[in-house]
């Protein structure tokens, strides 16, 4: 589904299948972790001038048959035209129902290797978060 919001110029790209979400996820996530993980839900909002993206990825992590506690884990990477202004975060839903950061990953690290927003590789900024994510959630 796109939508556009016409006060703000951005455009936000919905993907139900996941397909493409999950093929990625499939090729930069190793195997222990894929099985500990379900991938829920992507949404990629792009601006109207090209300089800003954003992935967000909801997973759920453990649950029944991984002997870990399960977990909701929002991933967040926003690129923007300026280093201060990006981002990467972990985020771990709480039992009293508030997002609660986890880890991030300074865009120091990222921003660089990412000359235009076209160039963002969400996925990989996003699998590297899910991994160390899943390692602070189960202590493996």
């Amino acid at each position: 589904m796109i939508d556009q919001d016409d006060d703000h110029g951005t455009f936000e790209v919905t993907v139900p299948a996941l397909s493409s979400a999950r093929e990625t996820y499939r090729q930069l996530v190793n195997d222990r972790d894929r099985d500990m993980t379900e991938l829920l839900d992507t949404t990629v909002t792009t601006n109207e001038q090209g300089t800003t993206k954003e992935i967000i990825r909801l997973y759920r992590v453990g649950g029944p048959g991984t002997g870990h506690q399960q977990s909701r884990v929002r991933i967040s990477v926003h690129r923007d035209f300026y280093t201060h202004q990006s981002f990467a975060t972990a985020e771990v839903w709480s039992e009293i129902g508030t997002w609660t950061l986890l880890l991030s990953e300074p865009p120091e690290r990222w921003h660089h290797d990412t000359p235009n927003y076209k160039a963002l590789r969400p996925a990989t900024v996003a699998a590297q978060l899910l991994n160390r994510a899943i390692h602070a959630l189960t202590g493996d």
